[in-house]
């Protein structure tokens, strides 16, 4: 698995677990942690819209 798809599943499992509610939140808290913060690869929009998009549609 890539690194995007591990923020993925890290980010569910803080949804899940009830850590955060926000899905947007979970993505940065994740993505921080293995990106860095501010990083090009943490701020990359493709992956975010893709995991929330997920979300949205009652996926997570």
């Amino acid at each position: 698995m890539g690194k995007y798809g591990e923020a993925a599943v890290r980010s569910v499992v803080l949804l899940n677990t009830g850590i955060t509610h926000d899905p947007v939140l979970a993505w940065e808290t994740i993505t921080r942690e293995i990106f860095g913060e501010g990083t090009s690869s943490q701020k990359k929009g493709c992956p975010k819209g893709t995991f929330l998009g997920i979300c949205e549609s009652g996926c997570c």
